[in-house]
């Protein structure tokens, strides 16, 4: 999926900055995003907690040991 720019930043306002950072994100499409969001919190940096999405998706993003942004939805 491509996305703009500006609305990247506006959904990851961590990748606003001057520094040399991954720019990476991945999507990740998974069967029961509750159940996994709920074992990963609190064993990774969370990017964005679980939501749902305006085209009605639940949805939650994590930071990987890089820096790079893996969006996890159902």
């Amino acid at each position: 999926m491509f996305q703009e720019q500006e609305n990247l930043l506006e959904e990851y306002p961590s990748l606003k900055t001057n520094e040399i950072i991954p720019t990476f994100t991945l999507f990740i499409t998974v069967e029961n995003v509750e159940q996994l969001y709920n074992e990963l919190s609190g064993k990774v940096k969370i990017a964005k907690e679980l939501h749902q999405t305006f085209y009605g998706k639940d949805e939650f993003a994590i930071f990987d040991n890089n820096g790079n942004i893996l969006t996890i939805s159902c």
